[in-house]
């Protein structure tokens, strides 16, 4: 007896005998009503699991938007994104990457420990192009899912990553900039669809946000630390300090407002450069 919901088959009830004839007209009235029950039941299971779904993700939302009020630091929003992300989809490798000049850091990831992975994922820089995964997201911002990696010419993984078959990865845009990915990776082939990006999409735009607080934070820090050095400055050569002493502490703030390893400042005596 075919169980159907809204007019699709979903399943069959079956009955056998080892006897002929062992079934009557009124046997399959009977199963009809079982069918229906059973039809009643799954849907039934359908809507709890899919409200449940819902319930798990909104609380994870929650919890990232919470973590995007209450700090700045990057890295620790991040972090409690994959953890989220970790209530909500299944997956064998997680981690979001973040672009800085012309290579990508790990920032967070979930699951490499499991392949003895997780410290040579994290020391090494990641070129933009290194395995061909990302070109097309860079320049669309689209997401994208491989059902099958080892059927793509363009994946040559190192020895470390010839595990992984399917892969999802969600570009972070911050102002129209690709600045990273959020990528999950399974062993196993045909894992990841398009559901799974519906699903991911609400913490790529979490990350964006948190990458963009912690760019303008950085911003207004550094105007902050010049501001300051040059008040300095200028209170110092207003001072009657010796001369020496007035140098060193430009050069004290000049530390605060260029990055160099070294600095100095050299005058010219009578011809002579003095240090």
């Amino acid at each position: 007896m075919p169980i159907s919901l809204e007019g699709e088959t979903i399943g069959f009830i079956n009955c056998d005998s080892s006897q002929f004839n062992a079934f009557t007209t009124a046997d399959a009235e009977n199963l009809t009503l079982f069918a229906h029950q059973a039809a009643t039941a799954l849907k039934n299971a359908r809507l709890f699991t899919a409200e449940h779904e819902q319930l798990l993700l909104a609380e994870a939302l929650i919890d990232v938007n919470t973590a995007l009020n209450s700090t700045l630091e990057l890295d620790e929003v991040l972090n409690r994104i994959l953890d989220n992300v970790n209530k909500v989809m299944t997956f064998d490798t997680a981690d979001i990457v973040i672009r800085e000049k012309d290579v990508f850091r790990v920032v967070g990831s979930r699951g490499y420990e499991k392949y003895g992975i997780k410290e040579w994922f994290h020391t090494r820089p990641i070129p933009p192009r290194a395995f061909g995964l990302w070109g097309s997201s860079l320049k669309t911002g689209v997401p994208e899912v491989f059902p099958d990696l080892t059927t793509f010419d363009f994946w040559k993984p190192p020895p470390e990553l010839a595990w992984v078959r399917s892969h999802l990865h969600l570009p972070i845009d911050v102002d129209r900039e690709i600045i990273g990915f959020i990528n999950l990776n399974s062993e196993t082939s045909d894992f990841f669809n398009e559901q799974h990006i519906e699903s991911l999409l609400p913490f790529g735009q979490q990350a964006a946000i948190a990458i963009k607080n912690a760019r303008l934070f950085a911003a207004e820090h550094e105007q902050r630390v010049f501001a300051e050095a040059l008040v300095d400055i200028i209170a110092t050569i207003n001072s009657t300090l010796e001369l020496d002493e007035v140098m060193t502490r430009i050069l004290d703030n000049l530390g605060k407002m260029v990055a160099c390893d070294t600095s100095t400042i050299m005058l010219i005596e009578e011809g002579v450069a003095r240090i």
